[in-house]
């Protein structure tokens, strides 16, 4: 348990709650120029879709892309002396897995990829930023024999403040699910249908907002196909954003869009569910000048690759990597409001999601990439606000993930609200640290859960409100991602621990239950008491069977949620409990027994090694 001084009482913690729901809030640059323009600084001009390249026809590149071949691609309607351009590339009927990298004319091929596909034959799109080089081209390299077709979507132009064409990035929010009945359209389209969507009257974009920066998925496709956006009001142009392949698929790319009348037109050449979130979005004429929102190109280059060192490890469920941008491929140390990066996934373990998100800030409902299969490689171009601390990247059920960037916007930061999430850890497992106690049983054996097995848990709101679900269901992504326990939410719970019935008997109720409570509504956290969780083992093989934790929301429920006597680090104190671990004598650690002002707001060293210790790395309990 928790006391505050910092004190705990020793319980055994759970984990907490996930269901986050968070509210989309503009993240806004600043509306006058703040600082002096970066070299290179652009705005962006967007047009209607236009093909410039199509391999199988001969328009562009004279035939199909020889295996190994790179060659260069002029870029008509592009004009003289643009920064980057914008192109939605589609790699058709490729003749094996493979890759094909997008670069500026005359530099060096980068260790980077703009689009993968792993099956032959398979038709894939994915959008593209890449800078122009000084004579108004780019290079095109394939790893493998292919069709390219590529169809500009805009391009950025030198300046050094400037009205329209700045990017103001938003965090996810949702303008389309036709899955849901409240949706702006009601039930999946059909062969052939188009719909138009409003998005300047559904997100509050200024009535001229110049294009909005959206991610496109379709999921339950009726049959293979192809779908176009483009502004509403304006003919359907010769272009594609996304291809499925067969019924039922699920595939996502990034769209930047311009607006007609503030809104877009989508249309389905054979149908499925659709879903669109909103990014950000350019800014249009009545517009204040201003250098904030305006791009900065770089030539591609690599950012993360968990295959290599110094993490060298598939980021397993429910795990987070943290990138930083800063100092980074020529980005300076601050004033960046968002990056541009192509987001990689590849080995999948199983079908989920991805997300990208501004690093110590909680992670949005909205996903940036899809998987749907074992084994998939899949990338897509991802604008995502940063941090001071860069961004994250969320992997759901397993990957290895790739980020490569290509340029930035200007800005600020987004504030950063959390420590760091729990770093990846290489296949050994933190550095040994002394400093972490675990129970053992009277035959020697580790008192921890079977890793082998989910864990199920629910959560008891306690009548608190449910902005404090966020953190729940922080905290418990810190707990997974220390001990890879497969921590499974099952739903919200009536069940309040107490004395006399510490944990519950109702199958709805799984083996956790996760209290927000107070000394009104349980006795498991009198006086100085801030937190307790507790937990039934079998005494032979120390398997865990059933645990609680409740956190005392009447004393800590006032404070800022992840200082270091806030409700954030009571409850990673108590679901470290509910894993196995002990207190320690030591300050610096999560499991001392005593919180106060000053101390650890997350895991310190020798947490991580205990929790690693008590986590799946131990193996199944049979």
């Amino acid at each position: 348990m928790r006391v505050l001084h910092r004190r705990m009482a020793r319980a055994s913690t759970l984990a907490a709650l996930l269901c986050v729901s968070v509210a989309s809030v503009l993240i806004v640059a600043p509306a006058t120029a703040v600082h002096a323009a970066p070299p290179g600084a652009s705005a962006y001009f967007p047009v209607a879709p236009n093909r410039i390249l199509d391999t199988r026809v001969g328009q562009g590149f004279p035939q199909r892309v020889t295996a190994g071949a790179t060659f260069t691609l002029a870029l008509p309607g592009v004009p003289a002396g643009s920064s980057a351009v914008v192109l939605n590339l589609t790699i058709d009927a490729p003749a094996a897995p493979g890759f094909v990298t997008v670069y500026p004319t005359g530099t060096g091929r980068p260790l980077a990829s703009s689009i993968n596909v792993d099956l032959p034959g398979q038709p894939i799109a994915n959008l593209v930023t890449v800078p122009i080089s000084a004579s108004g081209t780019v290079d095109i390299f394939s790893v493998m024999a292919t069709d390219l077709v590529a169809d500009v979507e805009g391009y950025y132009r030198p300046t050094a403040i400037a009205t329209s064409g700045r990017f103001v990035p938003v965090t996810p929010f949702r303008l389309l699910d036709t899955r849901e009945p409240t949706s702006a359209h009601f039930g999946a389209l059909t062969t052939g249908q188009q719909i138009d969507l409003n998005v300047a009257g559904i997100a509050g974009l200024p009535a001229d907002a110049s294009a909005a920066a959206l991610k496109v998925t379709v999921t339950d496709s009726l049959a293979s196909g192809f779908w176009t956006v483009f502004p509403a009001g304006t003919t359907r142009p010769t272009a594609s954003n996304l291809n499925v392949v067969g019924f039922g698929t699920t595939i996502a790319n990034q769209v930047i869009s311009p607006l007609g009348g503030g809104g877009i037109t989508v249309f389905a050449q054979n149908g499925g569910h659709l879903v669109v979130d909103l990014v950000g979005w350019f800014t249009g004429n009545t517009a204040l000048p201003s250098d904030a929102g305006l791009f900065v190109a770089v030539s591609p280059k690599r950012l993360l690759d968990s295959r290599e060192p110094p993490l060298g490890l598939k980021p397993g469920k429910n795990r987070t990597a943290q990138v930083t941008v800063a100092n980074m491929a020529g980005l300076p140390a601050n004033g960046i409001g968002a990056v541009v990066v192509n987001a990689t996934v590849t080995d999948t373990t199983a079908s989920g999601y991805f997300s990208l998100w501004p690093a110590q800030t909680y992670r949005p409902t909205a996903s940036s990439l899809n998987v749907t299969r074992i084994g998939q490689t899949i990338a897509n171009h991802v604008i995502t606000p940063v941090s001071s601390g860069g961004f994250a990247f969320f992997t759901q059920n397993g990957a290895h993930l790739i980020v490569d960037i290509s340029g930035w916007y200007t800005g600020s930061e987004v504030l950063a609200v959390f420590p760091p999430h729990i770093p990846l850890t290489g296949p050994s497992g933190p550095p040994p640290n002394p400093t972490f106690s675990t129970t053992t049983t009277a035959t020697g054996a580790t008192v921890r859960w079977n890793p082998c097995t989910p864990i199920r848990y629910t959560v008891n709101m306690g009548g608190y409100d449910t902005s404090f679900r966020p953190l729940i269901n922080e905290a418990v992504e810190r707990l997974e991602a220390a001990t890879g326990l497969p921590l499974v939410p099952i739903g919200d719970s009536t069940f309040m621990p107490r004395s006399s019935a510490r944990t519950s008997s109702a199958p709805t109720d799984g083996e956790v239950v996760i209290a927000l409570s107070d000394e009104v509504q349980t006795d498991l956290v009198p006086g100085s008491v801030v937190g307790q969780a507790g937990y039934s083992y079998n005494p032979i093989n120390g398997a865990i069977s059933q645990a609680f934790v409740v956190i005392d929301m009447g004393d800590v429920g006032t404070r800022p949620q992840w200082s270091s006597t806030g409700p954030g680090p009571v409850l990673l104190h108590e679901l470290g409990h509910f894993v196995g671990l002990s207190h320690v004598a030591d300050l610096l650690q999560m499991m001392n027994a005593v919180a106060s002002s000053g101390g650890p707001t997350t895991y310190g060293a020798g947490d991580l090694t205990g929790l690693w210790q008590v986590g799946a790395s131990r193996g199944c309990i049979t």
